[in-house]
Formats: C-alpha cells, structure tokens, sequence
C-alpha cells in the first residue's frame, strides 16, 4: 500500500508533460521501438503472455512515469515496477494507461488489462485497528488498495522533499479526512523518509524497494513530523483481531 502512494510521488517529480492519453494516439507514437510495425487505430490485441497485470499508476504529467505491477505466471515469478522500455517475457512495455498496459512483441503492438474488481457487499467492519503509531491491517484491505491506486490519488497526495537542494523524502501535501491513510495516523506535513530501513529518498529508490517489501508483514516507517523523526510500525495480517 505504501509502494503505491509514493509511486504517485515519482510521478510528482516527473519533468515532462505528456497532453495525449488515448490508445490510439499512444501506438502511433511508440518511442520506445521506432522499427516496429505500428498497429493501425484500434490494432492492439489482446497478449496471450502469461504475465499477471496487477495494477496501474498512471501519471498526467509525464507518461514515462507510469507505472504498472506486473509478474510472470512461473512458479519464481515475483510482482514488482514496470514502465516504458523496460522488458518482460520477451516483450517491452511502450505504454501504461489506466487499467491497461501496452506491449510490443515481434512487431505487433499487445495489450493487459486488468480484470473489473469484484464488488463487496459492504467495507469489512475491522480491516484496521490503531493504538497510537502501532497498527494492523488486514492484507485484503492492501491488496484492495494495490487494485485499485485510482483510490489512492484521491486520498493522498505526495510531492518530493528537499533539503539544502537533494531530496530527502516524500511529503504528504494532502490526507483526506477518514481515508486509510488518517486512519494510519498520518498527517499533512508528514515526510515519509525510509521504510524497514530502506530510503526512500528518490523514485529509484522506491522502485528497488518495492520487490523486497511487497509482501512483508510488517512495515516500520520512519516519518519526520514538524522537523522531529517519528517510527510507526505497521503489522499486516490475514484478519484483524477485535
């Protein structure tokens, strides 16, 4: 669930500006296979890889910080950060989009696309419990948070921190009052520094750290509140006790 909050802040440093999102628009333009065949409007097939896409973060601002969780249907295939040019499976990710990623393989354009959530019949009663910076939190409630990052954007907003001109964090500019995350106890202000040790200083650093905590059971999270260092400890579990 971190991972895909701070993935919303790599897209927060992000230069460029990309103004055209429509499929159509995205295969005429593939800058990343410039001896393709490119797939007429409407071309792209659906990609019969055994790849998993898990989920998407799309960037407005600029296009090459999109982002999608991808794994390999293997028995070693691990989930980890996918965007333009990088290569799976033999193919190469030209494109993410909102719910789709586009891939080129042996000159054809293809696509993934992730599957419709499934709607429960109401949010579970006890999918979190607080006792001051100590947490737990059921796994579904993550695992419904990595599916859906669209969620996430509207309830977070993170922008790089800096000082003295290098950066030192993320910084959450904005918590929507009852969302996961004040729930948490996080805060506006708030600068998320490290997690179980790990910086989190820069994008890379969050994309290399993705594979080793995706499925930790425990997340300490070192923040820096109003210029003072905090620790919170985030457990994850199959169910929440009462």
């Amino acid at each position: 669930m971190r991972w895909a909050v701070l993935i919303v802040a790599a897209c927060a440093s992000g230069a460029r500006a990309d103004h055209s999102k429509e499929p159509d628009a995205i295969l005429r333009r593939n800058i990343f296979c410039s001896g393709c065949t490119v797939a007429p409007a409407g071309g792209a097939r659906a990609s019969p890889l055994a790849i998993e896409l898990i989920s998407t973060m799309v960037c407005p601002r600029d296009a090459l910080w999109s982002m999608a969780v991808l794994r390999e249907r293997t028995a070693r295939g691990e989930a980890r950060l996918y965007r333009s040019g990088e290569q799976l499976a033999g193919a190469t990710v030209i494109r993410v989009v909102n719910r789709r990623v586009y891939l080129t393989r042996d000159g054809r354009i293809e696509y993934l696309e992730l599957a419709a959530p499934a709607r429960a019949a109401g949010a579970p009663p006890d999918d979190l419990r607080c006792a001051g910076t100590r947490c737990t939190i059921a796994r579904d409630l993550v695992e419904q948070l990595l599916r859906d990052p669209t969620r996430l954007v509207a309830d977070v907003r993170v922008f790089p921190a800096l000082r003295d001109r290098e950066p030192i964090g993320f910084q959450l500019g904005f918590v929507r009052p009852g969302s996961v995350f004040a729930r948490l106890g996080l805060e506006r202000g708030d600068t998320l520094r490290a997690v179980n040790g790990l910086p989190l200083a820069t994008a890379g650093q969050v994309m290399d750290a993705w594979p080793q905590l995706r499925h930790a059971s425990r997340l300490t999270v070192q923040i820096e509140r109003a210029g003072r260092p905090l620790e919170m400890d985030f457990s994850i579990v199959s169910a929440v006790s009462p």
